[in-house]
C-alpha cells in the first residue's frame, strides 16, 4: 500500500523523464504506464545499434540502416503512446559503448533537465541485463541527486543462468501491475511495432508491467556478483569496464 501511494503520487507529477537506454525500453518496461502520465520526455541515450552486426535482432545491410530503422520504430511506438516527437531526445551513442560518452550524455540529460524541471526520472535498474541499462541507471541516480526529483524504475531483464524477462535482479519483486485484457492487447500492439526486435519480444509477456522507487545503488560495485548477461554472453564490455567509468566521471564531477 505504501508502495502504491508513492507511484500514485509519481504518477500525478507534472514532468516525467524516461530515461532509456535503446529504443524500445520504455515500450517494453512501461508503455502502458506511459499512456496514463501527464507530460513525458523520453531520453534514448544510444542509436540502439551495435557497433557489430553479429548483434543486430534483425537483418540489415549496416549499421546506419539499423540505427534509421530503430528510430522510426521510436517515432511510430511514442506516437502510439501519446508522445509528440518534439518531446522524444535522441543522443545517440553506440549500442553497448554508452559508457565510453557518460561526460557527453550527462551533459545533455542536464541540459534537458535545465529545459524541463523533471519531477519523477524513470530508467532501467541498474541489474547486470545489458550494459547500456546499467549506464542509464547510473545516470538516472545522478540527476535524481542533483534535481531533486523522484527516481522509479522498470523491470526489463536479469540473468540468472537464463534470460529471465521482466524482472529485477535479486528477486526483487517490486510493484507489479497486472494488465486487463485491454491493456494485454494494447501492450501486443506496441510490441509489434518494433519489428526489428519482434524474435525478442518473443520472450516477454504482455501481461504485467514491474516497477519500483529506485534502490540506492552502489556504482563502485558490479551490479550483480554473479557475471552479468553481457560478460556470460561474451559482448564486448565487462561490469569492471562500466565500474572505471563510473569512477572516471566521478573523480572530475
Amino acid at each position: 500500500r505504501v508502495i502504491s501511494a508513492r507511484l500514485r503520487r509519481a504518477m500525478a507529477d507534472p514532468l516525467h523523464l524516461i530515461i532509456a537506454a535503446h529504443i524500445d525500453d520504455d515500450g517494453v518496461g512501461m508503455g502502458i504506464r506511459v499512456r496514463q502520465l501527464k507530460d513525458v520526455r523520453i531520453v534514448y541515450l544510444t542509436d540502439s545499434a551495435p557497433r557489430d552486426p553479429r548483434f543486430f535482432n534483425s537483418e540489415c545491410s549496416s549499421r546506419q540502416e539499423y540505427a534509421a530503422r530503430r528510430r522510426l520504430e521510436a517515432e511510430r511506438a511514442a506516437a502510439w503512446m501519446g508522445i509528440a516527437r518534439e518531446q522524444l531526445h535522441f543522443l545517440e551513442a553506440v549500442d553497448m559503448e554508452a559508457f565510453r560518452e557518460l561526460a557527453r550524455l550527462e551533459s545533455e540529460l542536464q541540459r534537458i533537465a535545465a529545459a524541463w524541471p523533471p519531477a519523477t526520472i524513470w530508467s532501467p535498474a541498474y541489474d547486470g541485463g545489458h550494459p547500456d541499462h546499467d549506464v542509464a541507471a547510473f545516470l538516472a541516480a545522478r540527476l535524481a541527486a542533483r534535481t531533486g526529483a523522484r527516481h522509479w524504475q522498470f523491470a526489463l531483464y536479469r540473468f540468472r543462468k537464463r534470460l529471465e524477462p521482466g524482472q529485477f535482479a535479486a528477486g526483487d519483486p517490486g510493484l507489479v501491475r497486472y494488465l486487463n485484457s485491454e491493456e494485454r492487447e494494447l501492450k501486443r500492439q506496441l510490441f509489434q511495432l518494433y519489428r526489428s526486435q519482434a524474435q525478442l519480444l518473443t520472450h516477454f509477456d504482455h501481461g504485467y508491467e514491474r516497477h519500483r522507487p529506485a534502490l540506492a545503488h552502489d556504482f563502485r560495485t558490479r551490479p550483480t556478483k554473479q557475471p552479468t548477461l553481457y560478460e556470460a554472453w561474451r559482448w564486448p564490455v565487462t561490469a569492471e569496464m562500466l565500474l572505471a567509468a563510473f569512477a572516471a566521471i566521478d573523480k572530475f564531477s
